[in-house]
């Protein structure tokens, strides 16, 4: 594991990213505005599979969330891997990062769980919301909440 790390931080891209005035801040910028986009489709969400905005259907909301969900996904954990890149040591010896990657894993497996289910398929043809497909929606706020306080807390240690 340290050979890897040491070849990590050791590597054009992690140097280039320490270096550069631009590069790493414009990586996080593009880490937080993927956050944004990812947690600002996912809550809204959560609420109408909670009940929330009753009159709007749950297809609806889907169709225009869940790919901006999607893209600020690929965008954060793209960009968050070229905040590990510049430095790895830091981030690995972090248990913080740990259970932030630990949430991220939770948040994703929650997802893919509720959109396998038959419920999820109930919801999104007739609005039907079941007890699973509710506890899946407030499991996932929770966890996405967490991943933002946990990674502000990796910001300021």
């Amino acid at each position: 594991m340290t050979a890897l790390l040491e070849l990590i931080s050791g590597s054009e891209l992690s140097r280039l990213l320490r270096q550069s005035f631009w590069l790493y801040p414009l990586v996080n910028t593009g880490h937080i505005v993927g956050l944004g986009l990812l947690i600002g489709a996912v809550i809204p969400l959560d609420i109408r599979l909670l009940g929330g905005w009753p009159d709007v259907p749950v297809r609806s909301v889907a169709r225009v969330l869940l790919p901006c969900a999607s893209f600020g996904l690929v965008l954060t954990i793209g960009c968050g891997i070229l905040l590990f890149v510049a430095r790895p040591e830091d981030y690995v010896s972090s248990s913080l990062f740990v259970a932030k990657l630990c949430l991220v894993t939770a948040g994703l497996l929650n997802a893919i769980w509720l959109t396998a289910r038959r419920t999820w398929k109930s919801a999104l043809q007739s609005d039907s919301l079941s007890a699973a497909v509710k506890l899946h929606s407030f499991l996932s706020i929770v966890i996405w909440l967490a991943v933002v306080f946990i990674g502000r807390l990796i910001g300021y240690r």
